[in-house]
């Protein structure tokens, strides 16, 4: 706590229930793997991995949808520290 209040003027803390979905960014990201799923299913013999990664590519590629993970109100704390 010392740390924190030594360096309060760069570090900002943001207490965080222990099971918050909403409040994480990563869900937001998730939920867009699945919905490419939905539409662009995985090939036959093409592994999970594979196929996750080939999404995940399409998801970092679109700056826009990964900006979009952000604009929820509930992740609005991510975007006050990277001053967005």
């Amino acid at each position: 706590m010392r740390f924190l209040l030594e360096h309060k003027h760069r570090i900002s803390v943001h207490f965080l229930p222990g099971y918050a979905p909403d409040l994480n960014p990563d869900e937001h990201v998730r939920s867009a793997l699945k919905g490419l799923f939905r539409t662009d299913p995985i090939d036959d013999g093409e592994s999970l991995n594979e196929a996750v990664e080939r999404a995940m590519e399409v998801i970092q590629e679109d700056e826009a949808k990964v900006r979009s993970f952000f604009e929820h109100p509930e992740v609005a704390y991510v975007r006050e520290a990277l001053k967005w």
